[in-house]
């Protein structure tokens, strides 16, 4: 008797253990963030995406990692933190506008065969869960799928689930235009465009070089607060500086970007504008000897150019070239950067 008690005791136990692993598989096999459909390209926690890999059939790829730092590029770059929320917001709000028509579905499979970008995301979830209870979390991948051009409407962008059959259009709803810049393969897009960030108190030293006026250059030396020293293009010491004007002057270096890195552009231009002769150099040192630095070039129009008011001008008012080792040939917008070119006069009290 006990041997058949303890016989049906192992067969209920067992007989548990089954539908418990069979009932983690189903759960397992229907989670809609490990197997999405066809059509769910959207993820409503993106807050659970650590890592991304988007590639061209190009050679261009990136691979995007969530780190305790912050989003890096390729494993050692800062990313750039717009493009990984407008990534993050695409994620999240894209939704199917309809599918492919079936006249044009061959040839928008050919060509994202040719020409897509593939995009692997990764996020850290469990291989099941239990209402709030996450059994064997790690990260594992998410999503896989291909981006592909865009309907002649431009409103959404094709799309298709790695296995599916069927491309779909998908499109944010209230959004004119198309999805495939959020999906960019290319490592310069995702890079911070961050090419100088000092605070006041981190700042020994600011050398502004003028090419075409050097009597106009001058450099700031920063002992203490109420100990700056302002310096002419003979290093000479300047007397009766303003502080107020030199300290406010001194704090505008934080969180300084450029507009676009032009690695796109062939050698021969980059050479042509770099040969130009530049109009002005801005280096940083911090109180640790960090140095930050950018030799900017103004952009011309020997021919002239109509402006939107209907205006011919020789020079652009709007943007300017930089350059330095980091991020090679950039363009920067005066807004962002003109109120750094000041003459020596300007902190001179009269």
């Amino acid at each position: 008797m006990k041997a058949k008690t303890k016989k049906t005791f192992l067969i209920i136990f067992v007989a548990i253990i089954v539908i418990i692993v069979v009932g983690l598989f189903i759960l397992h096999r229907t989670d809609p963030m490990l197997y999405p459909k066809d059509t769910a390209f959207n993820i409503t926690d993106t807050s659970a995406i650590t890592k991304i890999f988007i590639a061209d059939k190009m050679g261009n790829s990136v691979v995007l990692s969530r780190t305790e730092k912050g989003w890096l590029a390729n494993d050692t770059l800062k990313a750039n933190n717009k493009m990984i929320n407008e990534f993050m917001r695409t994620m999240y709000y894209i939704t199917l506008k309809s599918p492919v028509p079936i006249a044009q579905r061959d040839n928008v499979l050919k060509r994202m065969s040719s020409f897509g970008t593939k995009v692997e995301i990764y996020a850290r979830v469990p291989w099941a869960r239990i209402g709030s209870l996450w059994i064997l979390p790690k990260e594992r991948k998410i999503r896989t799928f291909y981006v592909g051009d865009n309907p002649q409407d431009k409103i959404g962008t094709f799309f298709l689930m790695e296995g599916a059959k069927e491309p779909y259009i998908m499109y944010i709803p209230g959004m004119m235009g198309f999805l495939q810049n959020f999906f960019s393969p290319k490592l310069e897009d995702w890079r911070d465009h961050t090419f100088m960030n000092m605070y006041y108190p981190q700042i020994h030293k600011i050398e502004v070089t003028y090419y075409d006026k050097p009597e106009n250059s001058f450099t700031l030396i920063k002992e203490n607060n109420e100990n700056i020293h302002l310096l002419n293009y003979n290093n000479e010491e300047i007397p009766n500086v303003d502080l107020p004007k030199v300290r406010s002057y001194m704090s505008g270096f934080v969180n300084v970007r450029f507009a676009e890195m032009l690695s796109y552009l062939d050698e021969p231009k980059k050479d042509s504008i770099l040969q130009q002769k530049p109009y002005c150099n801005i280096r940083l040192t911090g109180v640790e000897n960090e140095i930050q630095e950018m030799t900017f070039y103004k952009i011309y129009y020997p021919d002239g150019m109509e402006d939107s008011f209907g205006r011919i001008i020789y020079e652009d008012h709007d943007i300017l070239h930089g350059y330095n080792k980091e991020f090679g040939l950039v363009t920067c917008q005066y807004y962002v950067v003109g109120s750094f070119f000041q003459p020596i006069s300007y902190f001179i009290i009269e």
